[in-house]
């Protein structure tokens, strides 16, 4: 396990309060994966992959924050017998979103994309086999608003929440991003 620094609002200018806080992040990755794709349907390929791989070390660093942090505590303290929101569900589901990403990214690998008639259906290709994986990430943070968010809002002290999301400033990182590309 690596060494965090404490992130808190006197660092930041922002407070993160509650684990519902978190969702502002999906919808910030959210926008940016949405950056991506508009930046490929324009044929801007290397600044959709730019856009790729930051929306992929972003969402990494999400996972991961999650399974050290939230959801084995979620566990520890009942959550696994949630139905629909069970510890199992959110590491599958993170396994698979990690592993769709990596068939996007081989699709780019393939092969280089041209202005021209396959370069647009190979355009066509990737959005579809991203459609998966934006299906993907959309039910799953439906998952993780629905049930863990809440659950560790509810059974979490201040003193808790206040540690816990210390450990991350993904949100707040993701906020002023958009905010310099005006989104």
């Amino acid at each position: 396990m690596h060494a965090r620094q404490m992130i808190t609002p006197e660092k930041t200018g922002v407070a993160i309060t509650d684990f519902a806080d978190l969702s502002q992040a999906h919808h910030e990755l959210d926008a940016l994966f949405t950056e991506h794709q508009v930046a490929l349907i324009h044929f801007e390929i290397e600044k959709s992959l730019q856009l790729l791989a930051s929306f992929r070390s972003a969402i990494e660093e999400h996972i991961r924050f999650e399974e050290e942090d939230l959801i084995p505590l979620y566990g520890e303290l009942g959550g696994d017998n949630i139905e629909g929101g069970r510890v199992d569900f959110y590491l599958k589901e993170h396994r698979k979103i990690l592993k769709l990403l990596d068939v996007v990214e081989e699709a780019f690998s393939q092969s280089s994309i041209r202005r021209d008639g396959d370069g647009a259906r190979r355009i066509l290709d990737i959005l579809e086999m991203e459609h998966s994986l934006k299906a993907l990430l959309t039910h799953h943070d439906q998952r993780e608003e629905s049930f863990l968010y809440p659950f560790l809002d509810k059974v979490t002290s201040r003193d808790q929440k206040r540690t816990l999301l210390s450990r991350t400033d993904l949100p707040i990182r993701l906020r002023r991003i958009a905010e310099t590309r005006g989104k």
